[in-house]
């Protein structure tokens, strides 16, 4: 799965720096490209959700990703010849479908295969960490792909589609993994109340990491075109290779940080480095404060991550492992991002960049001041 996680997120570099500029290319405003981006997320939330508890039922983890790989390969080649809002529209939520749902399957599929060493995710997600490195960089110092060029950006995602579904099939066991592996209980998640098997606690910490994802909005949504607009710099693949970079050892490490201080108390460090990010964005509009910021990236995202993903595994039932995680994506991922896109869409267009920063900087502290509140409430409970 380490070969599979390096060439999914490989994937992700293009679209991560490539995905507003080349909306802006087709000649959309800054709002519309918010919405539109709100749009990608929404369908990246929505539609998984539709496949996980099927997945978690019959256990067809390897057929499930190869479809997706395909369709995320080939959904946005369609760009190069419809440019309208509505079509535009369309092929985004059909490639969302393909990149957001492999995530939570990956994800459900890795933890269920390591068993009782759930704390060395940290260390295969940080291999799909290198693939998006090494890609960024070369977008960043080869010609291959362009901001100015639509044909280049779509076909590049679509190569590296292809490479990762081909690796699918070098995964042992991944097509009848449910037969060997995953025997499915009888309780099954379609045959559950789907928000009783959940405790309460499992969606109090999704509040707060929603309240982080969105301060993260910024940073993953709008970074390319901070860097091209308002600093007027093309460097901005290199930039993403940066924050990548610096989050692989921290996530590598994960594991044993998470043993030694515990989930709540990184989930905290986590959200402050989040807010701290933007206002140095704010602060600092510079080389060097950008440069800053991307190196923040190791606790926003390297720590932040498998920090999320383990507590959200630590409060799912084993027979609804893929269903956990996708409301893990939905509610505090793919919401979050919707819902922080179109917010920053407009944010930019009335009062610009730097107010953004400073605006969506608030959202994680909310989510420190509620579990400062939470902790007084159960530190009273245990007195009493």
């Amino acid at each position: 799965m380490s070969i599979a996680y390096f060439l999914l997120f490989s994937v992700y570099a293009p679209v991560n720096a490539y995905l507003p500029v080349l909306l802006k290319s087709i000649e959309f405003g800054t709002a519309d490209v918010g919405v539109l981006l709100g749009i990608f997320e929404s369908a990246g939330v929505i539609l998984p959700l539709f496949l996980s508890a099927a997945v978690d039922k019959n256990g067809r983890y390897g057929i499930t990703m190869l479809v997706l790989g395909l369709v995320m390969a080939f959904s946005l080649l369609p760009l190069t010849l419809f440019h309208s809002f509505a079509a535009t529209a369309f092929f985004l939520c059909a490639f969302a479908l393909g990149i957001r749902g492999l995530i939570p399957i990956s994800d459900a599929f890795t933890t269920k295969s390591l068993g009782n060493n759930t704390k060395n995710y940290g260390r295969i997600r940080a291999v799909g960490s290198a693939g998006f490195v090494c890609t960024a960089l070369i977008l960043q110092f080869t010609p291959i792909v362009s901001a100015d060029n639509i044909r280049s950006i779509v076909y590049g995602i679509g190569v590296l589609g292809l490479l990762y579904t081909a690796s699918l099939f070098f995964v042992p066991n991944i097509f009848n993994f449910s037969a060997q592996n995953s025997p499915q209980p009888e309780n099954s998640p379609s045959k559950m109340n789907l928000i009783k098997i959940f405790p309460s606690s499992y969606w109090f910490g999704l509040l707060l990491i929603s309240l982080g994802t969105i301060g993260m909005t910024p940073s993953q949504k709008f970074f390319s075109l901070y860097m091209r607009e308002y600093l007027h710099l093309e460097s901005y693949a290199g930039f993403w290779a940066v924050s990548a970079l610096a989050e692989i050892p921290v996530m590598f490490l994960s594991g044993k940080l998470i043993e030694k201080f515990g989930i709540e108390k990184l989930l905290i460090v986590s959200l402050l480095s989040i807010s701290v990010r933007n206002i140095v964005y704010a602060v600092f509009p510079s080389w060097n404060g950008v440069l800053a910021a991307q190196l923040l990236h190791s606790l926003n995202f390297g720590l932040f991550h498998p920090v999320a993903v383990l507590f959200c595994m630590s409060k799912t039932p084993k027979e609804a492992a893929s269903l956990g995680m996708t409301f893990y994506s939905v509610v505090s991922r793919g919401l979050s991002y919707m819902l922080g896109s179109v917010f920053g869409g407009f944010v930019i267009e009335k009062a610009g960049y730097v107010p953004m920063f400073f605006i969506f900087g608030v959202f994680p502290v909310l989510g420190i001041l509620f579990y400062m509140l939470s902790f007084k409430r159960r530190a009273g409970e245990l007195h009493d």
